[in-house]
C-alpha cells in the first residue's frame, strides 16, 4: 500500500490521541486484574492504528500493535479471562508500543536548533585561586566553565546545556537554584543534566537534600580529586560495559525460556539449567552476575543448590533470587538463611523481575569494587576507620597487657594552623611526626578528617604513658607550639566486657574531645578524672547569664560523658547514664543551668543527646539502656511529651531503652501532675527512675503511686548494715521497681550488701 504523505506534527499528534485512546481502554487495571468491557472497544482502535501505520510505512510500530491486536482477538474467541502469564505479555507489550510512539514520532529539532552542550559546568561557593577542584578541571580536555553565580549556572544550562553539573551545597538552600533545576527538567528537547555536589560537610540533612534533588553523587571535603574527575568522566563519556549474565535455574522450561526471554529484551546475556545438578558446571563456565533459582526441582531443590554456591568462596558474592510461587514465610526464610539475597513470588511483573534483577547486579559490582577502597584511605595511605574496627574487633578476642586506643582529635584546631596549606598536606606532616614513635605491630589509622587513631599493646602501664606523652609533645610541634592550638590526645584500655569495637574505639574518641576542650597537655585517659588545672591564682567561677549559658550549650562546651552501669544478672541490659558536663565550671551543671534561667532548654539538651546515642545504639543492633536526668520543671511543660515524640519519630526510634531520672523530694510539691507524666512516659515505652529515694515507708507509698520502675537510693544509705540492705532491696522489688546504686568515687563507699541486692552497680565496681 503506498505511503500517504504527512506532516510530521500532525503524525505525531495523530499517533498520540490514539494511543491515550488504547490506554484508556485497556483492560487491565493496575492492580492486574482483568475487565473485559472494554476489550471490544480497544479492538477498534488497535484497527485504526493498524490502518494508520500500513499508511504511513511504520513498520516497527505495525508489527506491535498487530501482536497485540493477535492477543486481544484470541482473548475475545476465547470468552475467558486470560492467564497471567499472558496478562504480563500484554502489559509488558502496551509499554514497548508506548516507547516506539514515542520514539518513531519524535520530531528532531533542524541541525542550526542543536546547541552543543557543555562538557561541565562547575560553580563553587566563592573564588579560591587555590582550588585544588579548579585546578585539576583545567588540565582535562573537557569543554567546561567555572561559574559565580546561579543566575550564569540558569542562563548556561537553559541556553547551551552541559553533560554534568558540579555544585557547591551553599547553593542548595536557595531558592533559585530549585527552581533552575525544575525549569530545566522540563526542557524535552535537551539530554538529562547529570547533578553532583560537593560540601564541607557530609551530616545526613545535607545528604538527604542532595539526594532530593536528583543527584547521583555526593563528595564531602576534604576530596580525593582523581575519584572526582574519574566520577566526572564516567558521566561525560560513559563507558561500554558487559551485558549483564544471568544464569536461570528452572525444572519448567516454559517458566525459564519466559524469564530468559523478558531479560533478554533488556539486554542481558541468559543461560537456562533445566538440571538442577548441573548448577555448579553451569556457573563455572558461565560466570554469572546473577543467578536466578527455582525453589522444588527434581534431585536438588534451591535451598540445598544456594548453599553449595555459597559453600565456594569464587562464587559467594553472586546474587542469588529466588523466583517461585511458594508462599510460605518459612521456607522464604529457610532461602534467604541459605544465602539468598532476595525471594519473589509468582506470578511476578515483569517490570518488578527487571528492577530486581538489576539492581542485585549494579550493587553487588558496586560492593566489589568498592571494598579495596574502604580499607585503605587514599589521601594518607593509612587503614580506613573501617579497617581500624575490625582490628580493635580482633584484638578484643586477643589477650594481652595494656591493650589501647589513642586518639589524637585535630579537627577543631586545624583552621589557624594550616593556614596556606592543604589538609591533607597538614595531616600527612602530623603522620610523618607520628611513624617513627610507633612499633612494627602498632596499627595507625585515619578515623575521622582530621582525626588519627593508633591501636597498640605494651607490657607496661608506662609505656602506655610514655606513648601518649610523646605523641601529644610531636604533633605540638607539628602546631608550631601555639597554645591555642594543643591537640587533643585520648587514651582508652580496651576491655572485652564492656562493649565492642565502635563503642571502645568511642571511649577514647570521647576522652580526645574532652582533651581538646580542656586543653589537656598531654593525654586524657578514659575513666579518669582530668588532671586539676596548674593555673595560680584562680579565682571563683561568676555564675554564668542566661545568653552565656545558651551560647555554651551551642557552642559545644556542654558535653554528655557516659558512666557505664552492670546488671547483676547475665541477661541484664547494658546500660548507660549520660552525665553532663560545662567546661570550666566547678559547680553541677544543672545549677548552673537553673541560676542561668536555662534549666528548661538544659532538659532538652540532655534528652536530645540521649535520644542520638540511642539512635546509635539502634543502628548498631545493641541491646541497652540510657538514663538521663531531667528537671521536676518538665512535668509542667505544656509541650514536653510533643518533644519527645517529635525527636523519636525524626529518629525512627521507640522509646524503649530509655529511663528519665527525676529527683523524688522535687516531685513531691506535685505527684498527682507527676504521675500522669510518668502514665504517658510509660506509654511511651521509656522508665522512670527516682533519685534520692529515702527508703522509708512514705518513700515506698510515692513509689507505688508513680507506678516508678527504678529508685536510686540516697547516698547516705549505701554504708548501712547488711539486713537493712537486705529489707530495703525486698521492698523495693516487691513493688516491681529495680534498684539502681548511685555514683561514687571509690569502690570501698558502697556496702557489701548492697553488690548482691542492687540490680545494677557501676561497671567499674562490678567485680
Amino acid at each position: 500500500m503506498p505511503k500517504t504523505e504527512n506532516h510530521p506534527a500532525d503524525l505525531t499528534a495523530e499517533f498520540q490521541a490514539l494511543m491515550q485512546k488504547i490506554e484508556a481502554n485497556w483492560p487491565i487495571s493496575p492492580s492486574g486484574i482483568w475487565n473485559s468491557s472494554s476489550i471490544r472497544q480497544l479492538s477498534r482502535y488497535l484497527h485504526d492504528f493498524t490502518r494508520r501505520c500500513e499508511e504511513t510505512g511504520q513498520l516497527t510500530l505495525l508489527d506491535l500493535i498487530t501482536e497485540i491486536d493477535e492477543m486481544t482477538d484470541a482473548v475475545i474467541d476465547s470468552n475467558s479471562p486470560p492467564s497471567d502469564q499472558q496478562i504480563d505479555t500484554l502489559n509488558e507489550s502496551l509499554v514497548r508500543l508506548k516507547d516506539h510512539v514515542s520514539n518513531s514520532t519524535r520530531v528532531d529539532p533542524k541541525p542550526s536548533d542543536q546547541v552543543s552542550p557543555f562538557d561541565l559546568l562547575y560553580l563553587p561557593h566563592g573564588t579560591d585561586e587555590s582550588d585544588p577542584i579548579a585546578q585539576a578541571i583545567e588540565v582535562q580536555p573537557w569543554r567546561h566553565r567555572t561559574l559565580a553565580s546561579l543566575d550564569e549556572l540558569s542562563t548556561t544550562l537553559s541556553q547551551e546545556g552541559a553533560k554534568v553539573a558540579l555544585i557547591d551545597v551553599a547553593y542548595l538552600d536557595q531558592d533559585p537554584l530549585d527552581q533552575t533545576l525544575k525549569s530545566f527538567g522540563k526542557n524535552k528537547n535537551r539530554a538529562q543534566t547529570e547533578l553532583l555536589f560537593i560540601s564541607e560537610h557530609g551530616n545526613m540533612e545535607t545528604r538527604l537534600s542532595v539526594m532530593r534533588t536528583g543527584a547521583r553523587h555526593f563528595f564531602t571535603k576534604p576530596i580525593n580529586t582523581d575519584d572526582l574527575i574519574d566520577t566526572i568522566e564516567a558521566q561525560i563519556n560513559p563507558r561500554t560495559v558487559p551485558r549483564h549474565r544471568v544464569l536461570i535455574v528452572e525444572d519448567d522450561e516454559s517458566q525459564a525460556n519466559f524469564a530468559a526471554k523478558l531479560l533478554q529484551k533488556s539486554g542481558m546475556e541468559t543461560l537456562a539449567i533445566y538440571n538442577p545438578l548441573s548448577v555448579i558446571e553451569g556457573v563455572t563456565q558461565f560466570q554469572p552476575d546473577l543467578i536466578l533459582m527455582d525453589l522444588y526441582m527434581p534431585g536438588a531443590d534451591g535451598i540445598e543448590l544456594t548453599r553449595l554456591i555459597r559453600d565456594r568462596e569464587e562464587t559467594q558474592a553472586i546474587p542469588i533470587v529466588f523466583l517461585s510461587g511458594e508462599n510460605d514465610p518459612e521456607k522464604k526464610l529457610l532461602a534467604l538463611y541459605a544465602g539468598a539475597d532476595d525471594f519473589l513470588t509468582k506470578p511476578v511483573r515483569p517490570q518488578q523481575l527487571l528492577a530486581t534483577v538489576n539492581t542485585r547486579i549494579e550493587r553487588a559490582k558496586n560492593i566489589c569494587t568498592g571494598a579495596a577502597r574502604q580499607l585503605t584511605d587514599p589521601m594518607t595511605g593509612l587503614p580506613t576507620r573501617r579497617q581500624l574496627l575490625s582490628q580493635i574487633d580482633l584484638m578484643l578476642s586477643e589477650s594481652g597487657t595494656y591493650r589501647s586506643i589513642l586518639v589524637c582529635c585535630l579537627d577543631d584546631s586545624h583552621d589557624e594552623v594550616i593556614k596556606n596549606e592543604t589538609r591533607d598536606a597538614f595531616l600527612n606532616r602530623v603522620v610523618n611526626a607520628i611513624k617513627p614513635l610507633l612499633r612494627h605491630d602498632d596499627t595507625l589509622a585515619r578515623s575521622g578528617n582530621l582525626s588519627l587513631a593508633i591501636l597498640f599493646q605494651r607490657g607496661q602501664e608506662h609505656e602506655v604513658e610514655q606513648l601518649g606523652e610523646a605523641v601529644y609533645s610531636e604533633i605540638f610541634q607539628v602546631l608550631d607550639g601555639t597554645d591555642h592550638a594543643k591537640p587533643g590526645i585520648g587514651i582508652a584500655l580496651i576491655d572485652s566486657t564492656t562493649g565492642g569495637a565502635h563503642e571502645q574505639l568511642g571511649h577514647a574518641e570521647s576522652s580526645a574531645r574532652f582533651a581538646y576542650r580542656r586543653g589537656v597537655a598531654g593525654y586524657q585517659l578514659y575513666g579518669e578524672a582530668p588532671p586539676a588545672s596548674s593555673e595560680p591564682n584562680e579565682q571563683p567561677v561568676e555564675p554564668l547569664p542566661r545568653e552565656k549559658f545558651l551560647t555554651a550549650l551551642e557552642g559545644g562546651l556542654v558535653t554528655l560523658q557516659e558512666q557505664r552501669y552492670m546488671g547483676r544478672h547475665e541477661l541484664s541490659p547494658a546500660t548507660i547514664e549520660m552525665i553532663p558536663e560545662l567546661e570550666g565550671e566547678a559547680n553541677s551543671p544543672y545549677q548552673v543551668a537553673a541560676n542561668a534561667g536555662a534549666t528548661i532548654e538544659f532538659d532538652r539538651f540532655i534528652c536530645e543527646g540521649a535520644l542520638q546515642k540511642l539512635g546509635q545504639l539502634v543502628m548498631q543492633g545493641s541491646r541497652g539502656r540510657l538514663i538521663f536526668r531531667q528537671s521536676v520543671q518538665v512535668i509542667k511543660e505544656i509541650d514536653y511529651l510533643d518533644f519527645i515524640k517529635s525527636e523519636l519519630r525524626r529518629r525512627q526510634i521507640v522509646g524503649t531503652g530509655l529511663v528519665i531520672e527525676f529527683d523524688l523530694p522535687s516531685l513531691a510539691a506535685d505527684l498527682k501532675q507527676a504521675r500522669t507524666l510518668i502514665g504517658e512516659l510509660t506509654a511511651l515505652g521509656i522508665s522512670v527512675s527516682l533519685d534520692n529515694f529515702a527508703c522509708n515507708e512514705t518513700a515506698y507509698k510515692v513509689l507505688a503511686y508513680l507506678e516508678g520502675n527504678a529508685v536510686r537510693p540516697h547516698l547516705s544509705l549505701l554504708k548501712i548494715d547488711s539486713e537493712k540492705i537486705q529489707h530495703i532491696a525486698s521492698q523495693i522489688h516487691s513493688l516491681g521497681a529495680e534498684i539502681i546504686l548511685p555514683r561514687v568515687e571509690h569502690h570501698g563507699q558502697i556496702g557489701l550488701q548492697w553488690s548482691e541486692s542492687a540490680d545494677y552497680i557501676q561497671a567499674d565496681f562490678a567485680n
